[in-house]
């Protein structure tokens, strides 16, 4: 039995309290058809929705079978809409855009079964029209489908709000024929103002007036009428109320879901970028790793930043004890890392004293005299245009730059002053001048020799260049002329037993007549001569990082000797210049997602709005506030999904040109490749701020009355 006590309902007007419904006391029987007339305004139908729980009193209690529902939480009033009560409304409040079956089983949840639902569209007369739009059906034809609707449950209380209000005499008796039976089984409770229609077919007439009525108890066993049924996730209806209504605004979907696609897009290409430049160059590191050296040179070294503040009108003076190390190598340190077994090759280069003369009796600046690890060195990244590579210490190489330019400086040496073929150098000759040959005594000082000619047909150190080579990948573009650290070897050991470097020994004067240290000529000259710079090569970057810490560890118990991983801080230079361009790059796809994101949030509230009645239906038919919300988030999901494929799309087509481009400009081959789990990543982020964005209009919509919805209010 339904009983409602001391029912009361006010609305707020202005500043005045307008009292709807004032202390309602009424019982209803489980079966009966009970009319509710009143005029206009008298709050009939607020006592309707309050019945249905579209609408919460202000105090009093309504009972049902023994049990308050006005106590209900939010989850108890949807299983209350969706088993208990059927919905009949005045102007049908069916959705325009779906069909006669999809509105009726709108809000079903656990009531009639397919054939009992079909049976129930025979019996309505709308069974041919099951597939038809309701905007195609007549008057009648859309009320008999809001009947249906309210049965599809198996409801126990039905609820018509002016049933025949909308449709001419004929429909409006027929509608009050199929109430009449239902009211056999159930408890039906029609709202309206038709006098004539009341004395027909009520069995009880309750008049309503001012917001009283009169109060007839009954006495009646009750029953539980939702026993055994639960209320289903609507999760069905709510997918395919999503999909319908973005298909009917395909135009305003497509369009938002290109918007979002930009940031999208924006966002992929620059990680994709970033993943493949840092993938580029880790392959690079790979690669390049023996061909970049380990460099310890002799000199100083900055190991702290200077002072930062700036101090005006006077000079700072910075210690430089504090700032600056020197280098100096040792022989224990040579030794030290000489040891070291996971080096692949050591070259050292030493400042001595090394004169070069060419065939055609010109000096050659000894700069160009660069010390190759090995002959496989060569082979691994070297490309030899003509000739062969090195097999003894006499046998020199030419490299060029990846161009093919040689420095006119070292090319003119040996009379060529136009370009030639590779051929043309192959087999030229250059000689090494010795101590003996190249210092003359005079004195008590040594002078030098500046007869070329002489000097190059004295001596017995002939070098020859056997091939022309270039980088494989280019990592330096200047020229040298390759030599093996034995020969340099072999150079320093004759020197070292020369008349100069005998008569420097027992002599405290420069015997050379310049300002240099004694000690600093004795080693140029070749006497107890340690390298300038070590250069230390790995196979691979494992060995490398081994041997880092290895020269980490000697600076723990000696005196510190820095060290620059050349390959490292040129990589280094790039990722920074890399990651600079990537983060501004990132910023500004940000600041699409993010007014992307805005838009999506303006576009819910929008649908929203537009859709405020459907909300009201949706809610009177047992949907709950989750139902709501997910509804506006799967609509927002599927927009996004479709930005996804957009995203893709345009990318595929991007990539092609964008590697063009980065080849033309940069030099990179097929720099771009698409990473799907990169961009995957980017959309299931760019998802979670659409989701967020389309939260605060979701959420509001799940809060809406149901009745201002319904009524539009």
């Amino acid at each position: 039995m339904l009983k409602l006590k001391n029912v009361c309902k006010c609305y707020k007007v202005g500043e005045e309290k307008k009292i709807i419904l004032d202390n309602i006391n009424l019982d209803f029987k489980n079966r009966e058809l009970v009319f509710i007339l009143g005029a206009s305004g008298s709050g009939k139908s607020t006592l309707l929705n309050i019945i249905g729980g579209n609408l919460n009193c202000d105090s009093g209690e309504i009972w049902l079978d023994g049990e308050c529902i006005s106590d209900y939480n939010d989850h108890e009033y949807d299983k209350y809409r969706s088993l208990v009560i059927g919905n009949i409304f005045q102007d049908y409040n069916l959705i325009d855009y779906l069909n006669v079956t999809e509105n009726v089983l709108l809000g079903y949840s656990d009531g009639l079964s397919k054939k009992e639902i079909a049976l129930l569209f025979k019996q309505l007369g709308i069974y041919d029209k099951r597939y038809d739009k309701v905007v195609n059906l007549s008057g009648g034809e859309k009320q008999r489908v809001a009947i249906a609707r309210a049965l599809v449950n198996n409801p126990d209380i039905v609820l018509a709000d002016e049933p025949t209000g909308a449709l001419d005499s004929k429909n409006g008796i027929e509608v009050m024929e199929i109430l009449s039976k239902i009211a056999l089984n159930k408890l039906v409770i029609v709202v309206s103002h038709d006098n004539y229609l009341a004395n027909k077919y009520a069995s009880r007439i309750i008049n309503i007036k001012d917001g009283k009525c009169d109060f007839a108890p009954l006495n009646e066993n009750s029953f539980i009428v939702t026993d055994g049924r639960k209320n289903k996730s609507k999760l069905y209806s709510v997918i395919k109320l999503a999909i319908k209504n973005l298909l009917i605004k395909k135009m305003r979907t497509i369009f938002t879901a290109i918007a979002i696609s930009l940031g999208v897009i924006s966002m992929s290409l620059v990680v994709n970028l970033y993943s493949n430049f840092s993938s580029k160059i880790s392959n690079l590191e790979k690669d390049v790793v023996s061909v970049f050296p380990i460099v310890i040179n002799n000199g100083d070294y900055q190991i702290l930043d200077a002072e930062k503040e700036k101090v005006s009108n006077k000079i700072v003076i910075k210690d430089r004890d504090k700032y600056i190390h020197t280098n100096k190598i040792n022989k224990d340190y040579l030794d030290y890392v000489n040891n070291i077994d996971k080096i692949k090759y050591i070259t050292n280069d030493y400042d001595i004293s090394l004169p070069l003369i060419s065939d055609t009796y010109n000096k050659i600046d000894n700069k160009y005299l660069k010390i190759i690890p090995s002959e496989d060195y060569i082979s691994d990244n070297y490309e030899i245009l003509a000739g062969r590579n090195v097999k003894n210490k006499n046998e020199i190489l030419l490299k060029l730059d990846n161009y093919n330019n040689a420095d006119s400086k070292l090319i003119n040496n040996f009379n060529i002053n136009s370009d030639i073929d590779y051929d043309d150098i192959i087999g030229r000759k250059i000689k090494v001048i010795i101590n003996d040959d190249y210092y003359i005594k005079n004195g008590e000082y040594y002078i030098i020799n500046n007869n070329n000619r002489e000097l190059y047909n004295k001596s017995n150190i002939s070098l020859e260049i056997v091939g022309v080579i270039k980088e494989k990948n280019e990592t330096d573009n200047n020229n040298y002329l390759y030599c093996s650290q034995e020969l340099i070897n072999e150079i320093i050991n004759i020197n070292s037993d020369s008349m100069i470097v005998k008569d420097q020994i027992i002599s405290q004067n420069n015997i050379l007549g310049n300002d240099i240290d004694r000690d600093i000529l004795l080693s140029y000259l070749g006497y107890e001569t340690l390298p300038s710079q070590i250069n230390i090569y790995v196979d691979n970057l494992n060995d490398k990082d081994k041997v880092t810490k290895l020269l980490d560890d000697y600076n723990l118990d000696n005196d510190k000797m820095v060290y620059v991983d050349t390959m490292a801080s040129a990589i280094d230079i790039v990722k920074k210049f890399i990651a600079i361009i990537s983060v501004v790059l990132i910023l500004f796809s940000v600041v699409a997602i993010i007014i992307s994101s805005l838009m999506i949030g303006i576009l819910t509230n929008v649908r929203v709005l537009e859709r405020k009645k459907e909300i009201g239906i949706f809610r009177s038919l047992g949907a709950s506030k989750l139902d709501i919300k997910t509804l506006f988030n799967i609509e927002n999901i599927f927009i996004g999904i479709i930005s996804l494929f957009i995203s893709i799309f345009v990318i595929m087509i991007m990539v092609g040109p964008i590697n063009k481009m980065m080849n033309n400009y940069m030099g990179l081959e097929d720099i771009f490749s698409i990473k799907y789990w990169l961009i995957l990543i980017v959309f299931i982020i760019n998802l979670v701020i659409i989701k967020i964005s389309g939260s605060i209009p979701a959420i509001k919509a799940s809060r809406m009355e149901i009745v201002n919805c319904i009524y539009n209010r």
